[in-house]
């Protein structure tokens, strides 16, 4: 089984090697709350993979020299996105849209359903 927000695995009872599931949960949750993915917006908007919303805090959005969409997927947690580009971020999750201005950088929080996303602060 694996944890339903973050997908880190959980050791079984009797499972063998029960240290090796527990270490690697340890480095995704250390991933999940204080790593960075770079998403570069050069050439196109981005739609973040599931796999990728769960595995890192912070989303750094570089190279977005024109307006661009940065897509979610549909999940519970707390990030942050930090806009390098030099022009305006959307923000997207289902039917909502939050912008980000370039240079700016803010604390956000998806609350599981299709369009719950707020920004924070």
């Amino acid at each position: 089984m694996a944890t339903p927000i973050l997908n880190i695995a959980e050791c079984a009872s009797g499972q063998v090697d029960q240290f090796a599931v527990y270490n690697e949960a340890l480095r995704s949750l250390e991933k999940a709350t204080q790593d960075f993915l770079e998403v570069d917006l050069a050439s196109a908007n981005a739609t973040l993979t599931l796999a990728n919303f769960r595995a890192y805090f912070l989303f750094r959005i570089k190279n977005n020299t024109v307006a661009r969409d940065f897509t979610l997927q549909v999940n519970k947690r707390f990030f942050a996105v930090q806009n390098t580009g030099s022009a305006t971020l959307s923000i997207k999750l289902g039917s909502t849209t939050l912008t980000l201005a370039a240079g700016a950088s803010a604390m956000y929080y998806a609350d599981g359903t299709t369009n719950g996303l707020i920004k924070l602060g």
